[in-house]
């Protein structure tokens, strides 16, 4: 059985918004937006690190480099957003209740 860790929490969220933010535009992923909308978050540091991550791997890209707020990334130009399984309408929370 997979373990669901707080990185897992992090990576599903920001998926989630990346998924809306393609779609739909203005869904840019801040820090406090992942802590204050999962439950029992991992640690800012976990947060930026899994956050910057994604960046790195082209799933999210950073407004500047020092900025703290993320956005789609190109990696997410090659997915067929309307035929993924319910990251783009499922409520994140109710996975890790």
């Amino acid at each position: 059985m997979a373990k669901d860790t707080g990185r897992d929490k992090v990576w599903s969220y920001a998926m989630q918004r990346a998924i809306n933010d393609a779609e739909y535009g203005d869904h840019e992923i801040k820090l406090k937006y992942v802590r204050n909308n999962i439950v029992n978050p991992p640690s800012d540091r976990t947060i930026r690190d899994v956050l910057n991550t994604m960046a790195q791997q082209g799933w999210l890209q950073k407004e500047k480099p020092q900025s703290r707020t993320w956005r789609a990334g190109e990696a997410l130009q090659y997915v067929e957003l309307e035929e993924l399984p319910g990251p783009q309408t499922a409520d994140v929370n109710a996975l890790w209740e």
